[in-house]
C-alpha cells in the first residue's frame, strides 16, 4: 500500500536514534503532500530529518509498518550522513 499525505502533511518512518531527546525524533521522509511548500529548504522522499514529535504528529500503521504524519512544520532540519 502506498500512502498519500494530503494537503501540508508529510509521511516518516521513525527511525531510533539515541542522539535525540524528546520530543525530538528522526526519520525517513516517506511522502510529501500536495499543499507542502516547495523551495530551498524542502525535503524530498528519501531525506532524512529531525522532526518534533509533538501532539499534532498521527502515528499509523500500514501494512505492519508505523508511519508518523505530521505537519511540515514539524521538520526541523535534513540530516545528512
Amino acid at each position: 500500500m502506498q500512502i498519500r499525505p494530503l494537503r501540508d502533511r508529510i509521511a516518516v518512518e521513525r527511525i531510533e536514534s539515541a542522539e535525540l531527546a524528546p520530543p525530538y525524533g528522526r526519520g525517513k521522509v516517506l511522502a510529501l503532500g500536495e499543499g507542502v511548500l516547495r523551495d530551498n529548504g524542502t525535503v524530498r522522499p528519501g531525506d532524512i530529518v529531525v522532526f518534533y514529535d509533538g501532539y499534532d504528529v498521527q502515528v499509523e500503521q500500514i501494512d505492519g509498518q508505523e508511519v508518523l504524519l505530521m505537519p511540515q512544520s514539524n521538520i526541523m532540519a535534513s540530516v545528512d550522513e
